[in-house]
């Protein structure tokens, strides 16, 4: 049986291109889902605050009331 650790300190084969960008375009994705869940998460509240108090603002310039 030949030891597979042998092969690790050969050189290294180029990787197509094709399976080059899949993982950049997949790193890039799991990125933004990343960040998606953050910003959900973690500044859910800040901006519903900020939403409201827009919405407020906006009601109170067009003479409504709350």
């Amino acid at each position: 049986m030949e030891n597979p650790f042998k092969k690790l300190w050969q050189p290294h084969q180029e990787v197509p291109k094709e399976i080059k960008e899949r993982v950049k375009n997949d790193i890039a994705l799991y990125n933004l889902f990343g960040e998606l869940a953050d910003l959900v998460t973690n500044n859910y509240g800040e901006a519903a605050k900020s939403l409201l108090k827009n919405q407020q603002s906006k009601n109170n310039k067009n003479g409504k009331t709350k």
